[in-house]
């Protein structure tokens, strides 16, 4: 039997690949110039890439069903389909409309639900829930890394022309990659018979992400400030990832044992002492739930929110820029253009940190907060920073862009764990699944239909043309263009913090702390 360990850092390579939504405003600039995209055109590849890893009722549904290894088959071939697709279209091997596009990045978000439930619910299976907030954590937050390693991969690997001409390449590096990672890891990440208590190893694996994100937001600074070359910065960044090894050198890669391999013991009792009614529920029993649908739009308010600016940083940047309206300029000659990449880095680090951070200090003061409190502060700190951006200059926005790295990490780390904690970890697959649409429809609804479409109504009005080698591009230009949005959106945030006192409210005397913690 491999050991829970082995599959722990199999999960945690797996994740580190997974979160590769938060590499669209790397590549997708450059497919909009080269395809004569409109903002919303391209807001509705960002959508569907985000709808299909956070729609994971079908990944979920198949876990259950079969296990880990055909789980990571599946996904695996749906990452390698998706991303290839979109190699061919950047080189103009095929020709397709955006939505065509769009259904691209559906398939390799797919592949990464698959990859992230895999690695999720065999580790929340494989550890003692009262350590769950920490496991999920570390996990996670090497989800949240995956936009700030593959930004210094692609600075360091692959030449950083604004004319896009080497952005196929990195897609096709994505395809064979992140395709390979999930095969081989997910391999190798299986459930044990009965769950572990964790050792002092996981800190390691705690400090390992910490080293990570502040080295990639170093590395980020360094490289704005100087001319630096970020190669020998993606080379050292190999040999940190690499060194995730060393949490199983100290323990057996395979468990000998003298009994069969027995089926996980998935009973309430084993998994989920924390509810003081312990309750296994399927789907259709979650979904006639308030607690479930409270969840689901606490989720939807505050991670659709920070989709918005997540996915706009190139948008957001050129509109704060002291332009002549109705002018043209060259891309590289736009004022501080060069943060845009740095802040995709820098919310990868913050992101990674709020997820660790909030992971561990649910579990250390469980016996005095319920888990729901986070959620309410995380709403709360995405609420300031959505207002802060609408008065930010470039500049300002860094402070920014860390308050909503820490909050937007912080939901992402408690979500699952109430989900696991409500509703139980049998029918985890297709509960998760279900309740991680939630950022799918607010992307939609918040990206798309509000932020995509303001942006183009203000362009009417002010904008400027913004050129490159091959072609010219239209944006919006002035506080205006993102300046309702950002209203809107921390209004959205605010109201997610009633929700999470609803939550916490209903479900008061179910946590309490029981003797196994103390």
């Amino acid at each position: 039997m491999i050991s829970p360990w082995v599959s722990l850092v199999a999960g945690i390579y797996i994740m580190s690949i997974c979160g590769s939504t938060y590499l669209f405003a790397v590549w997708s600039e450059a497919m909009r110039r080269s395809r004569l995209w409109t903002v919303e055109q391209v807001d509705l590849i960002g959508t569907l890439a985000n709808a299909g890893t956070w729609a994971g009722i079908v990944g979920g549904l198949f876990y259950d069903k079969f296990g880990s290894r055909p789980t990571a088959v599946g996904g695996s071939l749906l990452i390698f389909s998706g991303y290839f697709l979109l190699y061919l279209v950047k080189i103009d091997t095929i020709h397709v409309q955006y939505w065509q596009a769009a259904l691209f990045a559906f398939l390799f978000g797919q592949g990464s639900s698959w990859g992230y439930t895999l690695a999720l619910n065999t580790n929340c299976i494989n550890f003692r829930p009262e350590h769950r907030g920490k496991v999920v954590g570390v996990l996670v937050c090497f989800f949240g890394l995956t936009g700030g390693i593959y930004t210094q991969f692609f600075k360091g690997f692959f030449k950083n022309t604004q004319d896009g001409d080497n952005v196929g390449r990195f897609l096709l590096f994505m395809s064979i990659i992140f395709a390979a990672v999930l095969l081989f890891m997910g391999l190798i990440c299986t459930t044990i018979s009965k769950p572990i208590d964790i050792s002092k190893r996981l800190y390691f694996g705690y400090i390992l992400g910490i080293i990570v994100a502040v080295y990639i937001g170093s590395v980020s600074i360094i490289e704005n400030f100087t001319k630096a070359s970020p190669t020998p910065f993606a080379i050292v960044l190999i040999v940190l990832m690499g060194s995730l090894c060393l949490l199983v050198f100290t323990y057996p890669i395979y468990i000998k044992t003298k009994v069969e391999y027995e089926e996980p013991d998935l009973s309430v009792n084993s998994l989920n002492p924390i509810s003081s009614k312990p309750k296994e529920y399927n789907l259709l029993q979650s979904l006639l739930t308030i607690d479930f649908w409270l969840l689901f739009f606490i989720f939807l308010g505050c991670i659709g929110s920070g989709i918005v600016v997540v996915n706009n940083f190139g948008e957001i940047v050129i509109s704060k820029a002291k332009l002549k309206p109705f002018g043209q300029i060259d891309y590289n000659s736009i004022p501080n253009v060069e943060d845009i990449l740095t802040f995709v880095a820098l919310f990868s680090v913050f992101n990674t940190l709020g997820r660790m951070l909030v992971g561990f200090l649910s579990d250390r003061f469980l016996d005095r907060m319920n888990r729901c409190w986070w959620l309410a502060i995380c709403g709360a700190i995405m609420s300031f920073t959505l207002f802060y951006f609408s008065f930010s200059t470039v500049s300002m926005m860094y402070f920014g862009v860390i308050t909503l790295g820490l909050s937007y990490g912080g939901v992402f780390c408690m979500v699952p764990i109430l989900t696991s904690e409500l509703f139980g970890l049998v029918h985890f697959g297709a509960n998760w699944g279900v309740i991680g649409v939630a950022p799918a429809v607010g992307s939609e609804l918040l990206n798309v239909l509000l932020a995509g479409k303001l942006n183009d109504h203000y362009a009417k009005s002010s904008w400027v043309n913004v050129t490159t080698t091959t072609n010219f591009t239209k944006y919006c230009l002035g506080s205006h263009c993102y300046q309702y949005t950002f209203y809107i959106c921390g209004a959205v945030s605010a109201f997610t913090i009633i929700l999470s006192f609803i939550l916490k409210l209903r479900n008061s005397k179910r946590w309490k702390r029981p003797e196994l913690f103390e």
